[in-house]
């Protein structure tokens, strides 16, 4: 049922989606209702992140669709919105959803290479997105990466381009600079702050995090090898951005090991490119029943996990 509902790419799943995506954010965001009752700074804080996690998704399916990584369907949005489900977490932290959207906005642009056009611009519009990403969550750098990863797979050979990341980076270190002397900051501590990491993972703590997260990473792994063969049947022009989704994925893995407070909201960055992966696996299930159930079982983790 659910698997042939979301089948097609039609307004009412998006709706359906959206709604659900609002009310976990309201449910999260509850039990700090009452201690900000009467701070109209907060409420519109909040409204402005609900927006930006919503925002999420329309710049997921774009991404997807335009760029056919995935065929017709609202499996990717279902998928993410799940995964929000089951790690209500990611919602906590402001500036991990905001981060995400600035990480999104990059990889769109470098997916877009494929048709070869305004090249400079794209690659300067990614690698300035993927740093302004970096100044609200500083691990998201690792993601500049991508940039590099994109020169090569769209076999863009040209010296001067290879600069450009380095453009961006400087660009918006001035720019920071700028802001830190304004406001009297010590940039020196900034980075020395910054730049701390960690493999202590007992700060996830939450059984059903771990839960879910194991959940997740089972069926990552699985949609891979799926994933792989799916790659080796695309066109050539597609096969770089499908390569791109999952380094993506990769790079965000990475980011959660690597960063020091680890809280299980970090996995937001996972969540796009799992979708996509997971998405593509969908695709070539031919058995209804199991796609149906695969779809289930991952439905029905967040209310497993709240019992342990």
């Amino acid at each position: 049922m659910l698997s042939s509902f979301f089948s097609k790419s039609k307004p009412i799943h998006l709706a359906i989606i959206c709604f659900l995506l609002t009310l976990v954010f309201v449910l999260v965001k509850m039990p700090y209702f009452s201690e900000n009752s009467s701070s109209l700074n907060w409420y519109g804080k909040q409204i402005v992140l609900l927006g930006l996690s919503l925002f999420t998704l329309f710049v997921l399916d774009f991404l997807a669709s335009r760029n056919k990584l995935t065929k017709k369907n609202s499996y990717k949005l279902l998928f993410f919105a799940l995964c929000v489900i089951a790690i209500p977490k990611s919602l906590l932290n402001s500036d991990i959803l905001v981060a995400n959207v600035f990480l999104l906005l990059a990889i769109r642009r470098l997916v877009s290479l494929r048709s070869q056009k305004q090249i400079m611009k794209k690659l300067f519009d990614a690698s300035f997105w993927i740093c302004v990403a970096s100044l609200f969550y500083f691990w998201a750098i690792l993601f500049i990466a991508l940039v590099f990863a994109a020169l090569f797979l769209f076999k863009i050979n040209i010296p001067k381009y290879w600069l450009i990341p380095f453009t961006a980076v400087i660009t918006v270190l001035i720019l920071f600079t700028c802001y830190a002397l304004i406001f009297n900051m010590d940039l020196v501590s900034y980075f020395e702050e910054k730049l701390v990491y960690s493999f202590n993972f007992t700060g996830i703590g939450s059984k059903r995090t771990m839960f879910a997260l194991s959940l997740m990473l089972a069926y990552y792994v699985w949609g891979l090898f799926f994933y792989f063969g799916k790659i080796s049947q695309v066109s050539r022009s597609l096969k770089a951005p499908f390569y791109l989704i999952f380094l993506s994925s990769v790079i965000a893995i990475l980011l959660t090991i690597l960063v020091p407070n680890k809280t299980g909201g970090e996995w937001l960055f996972f969540f796009t490119p799992f979708a996509i992966i997971i998405t593509n696996y969908l695709e070539e299930i031919t058995e209804k029943w199991f796609k149906e159930s695969l779809i289930l079982v991952f439905l029905v983790v967040p209310f497993l996990a709240l019992l342990l």
